[in-house]
């Protein structure tokens, strides 16, 4: 494996996810498309061995925060979210209305929701309990609403301190955090 094209030998060819291009030369390995390119030294079909470079994803920082003037708001890389900080002691119709209504980080009314359970989850996956911004989501171990119901006496939420969702009656006060 290689961390790079250094110390790789110019006679080793690796596939690459898009072609070089077209008049470009250079020293170290060849690389080549397996599809459409403008030049046929740089076209090999995918039945050609050839060396296979990987690289990791994670050149992005999962979270990125996003504020703006007091309005903390955190994005969500992997899904390209944007997390308003959180309010309490709401129960599930007024957490809808809170977020439909919410101007927050240059967003107006009707820009941000309720997120769904899946949101909910994924953000958990993310790592929205990793970060510690201070003065956003103030207490992970609360239960979140959700924009999904399942009657209309109850609806779903979840923790975001361990992605665990669960329903309640929608009178329920629970914490809201809004998303756009």
């Amino acid at each position: 494996a290689w961390a790079g094209t250094s110390g790789v030998p110019s006679t080793v060819n690796i596939w690459t996810a898009s072609a070089r291009l077209p008049g470009s030369s250079g020293n170290g390995p060849r690389t080549y498309f397996a599809g459409p390119v403008s030049t046929s030294e740089d076209l090999y079909t995918n039945t050609i061995q050839n060396s296979v470079r990987c690289v990791l994803p994670n050149s992005i920082p999962p979270w990125s925060d996003v504020t703006v003037g007091s309005d903390i708001t955190m994005r969500d890389n992997a899904t390209g979210l944007w997390w308003s900080n959180s309010r309490g002691g709401m129960n599930w119709d007024t957490a809808m209305s809170h977020c439909g209504n919410l101007s927050y980080n240059g967003a107006g009314a009707g820009s941000w929701r309720v997120p769904t359970k899946g949101e909910l989850v994924a953000a958990y996956n993310n790592g929205i309990n990793t970060q510690g911004r201070t003065g956003w989501i103030t207490n992970f171990n609360m239960y979140f609403w959700s924009s999904d119901s399942t009657d209309s006496q109850e609806a779903w939420g979840s923790s975001l301190a361990n992605g665990s969702p669960s329903f309640g009656l929608n009178r329920t006060m629970n914490q809201v955090v809004c998303v756009r």
